[in-house]
C-alpha cells in the first residue's frame, strides 16, 4: 500500500518521495511515470525493493519530462514467480512454466 496515496501534481524540480508499506521483501518493485504534450511523450521506469519500503525519484528525472496535465504515475509489485507443470493432451508435461501476479496502483498526474 502506498503511505498517503499518489500525488495529483509533481513538482518536477523537487524530489519525488514515496513510501509503501507491505509486500514480501524481495519483490521488485517498479516506479513508472509519463508526461506528453502534443509534440514530447517521455517517460520513466525506476526499480527497487518492496524491503526498501520507498523510493525517491530525483528531480533530475523528474526535470526531463515535458510540463504537462496529461501525466501518469504508477507503483507496481511483482512477487516472485511460482513455478509449475501441467501435463500435456498429447502426454509429457510442459518444459516450463511460471505464474506471476502484478499488484499496482497508479493515477492520472499534473507534472509542474
Amino acid at each position: 500500500m502506498i503511505t498517503g496515496g499518489l500525488p495529483a501534481t509533481v513538482n518536477r524540480s523537487a524530489n519525488l518521495p514515496l513510501a509503501w508499506t507491505g509486500g514480501n521483501s524481495s519483490d521488485v518493485v517498479q516506479i513508472m511515470g509519463g508526461s506528453s504534450t502534443s509534440t514530447d511523450t517521455w517517460n520513466f521506469i525506476c526499480s527497487t525493493t518492496a524491503g526498501a519500503g520507498g523510493f525517491t525519484i530525483s528531480n533530475a528525472v523528474l526535470g526531463l519530462l515535458p510540463a504537462s496535465n496529461n501525466g501518469i504515475l504508477s507503483v507496481s509489485d511483482s512477487p516472485a514467480a511460482a513455478s509449475l507443470t501441467a501435463p500435456l493432451v498429447a502426454g509429457g508435461s510442459i518444459d516450463l512454466g511460471q505464474l506471476t501476479a502484478l499488484l499496482s496502483i497508479g493515477a492520472t498526474v499534473s507534472y509542474q
